[in-house]
């Protein structure tokens, strides 16, 4: 693709942060979309390790969007939602900077790929397929927007202790009574 200067020329399955000098917001630009970069518009990339946005060229902050093939997932770091609760994606050419929800960590079934927001991150993860004589420990997390604890002491019950469990002083665990 020829490079022309100045410009910002975006393919399919692409996107670039770009600061503001003057005001300093960071925009997502989505491909396929082209945009003649002014003296102000600074490409940057986020690092998410430090936090922070590093200065660089047009080609360098040209980034593939995170894409994962059926089976694989997602783990999005910092998602954005929309007021109808549904996960909020850049869409093609320039988008403002949205609301993160900063700290959170979401899993995205594949196959999928999108733009992220600045500020976001995305580390794609192998599917896991298990054996009959393999088992799964499984860590419940909070759904959006709310949080877990109401929804999640509908489904525990407190363990039932018989009298012979008492008397060996053996322990029983908590045991889930309904479905996902």
């Amino acid at each position: 693709m020829p490079e022309i200067a100045g410009q910002l020329v975006l393919a399919q399955n692409q996107h670039a942060f770009i600061q503001d000098a003057t005001k300093g917001a960071v925009q997502v630009y989505a491909g396929p979309h082209v945009q003649a970069l002014s003296a102000n518009d600074v490409p940057v990339i986020y690092d998410a390790a430090k936090d922070e946005y590093v200065k660089a060229d047009i080609k360098q902050a040209i980034r593939q969007n995170p894409f994962v093939p059926e089976g694989h997932y997602i783990v999005l770091t910092n998602p954005a939602f929309g007021k109808d609760s549904k996960l909020s994606q850049p869409g093609k050419g320039c988008n403002a900077p949205t609301d993160l929800e900063i700290g959170r960590k979401i899993n995205i079934l594949g196959p999928a790929t999108f733009p992220l927001w600045p500020g976001q991150s995305a580390q794609a993860v192998p599917g896991h397929h298990l054996r009959s004589n393999q088992y799964l420990v499984v860590r419940v997390s909070p759904a959006p927007s709310t949080g877990a604890r109401p929804a999640a002491a509908r489904c525990w019950q407190p363990p039932h202790r018989s009298r012979a469990t008492s008397l060996t002083g053996a322990r029983s665990s908590p045991r889930l009574r309904c479905s996902p």
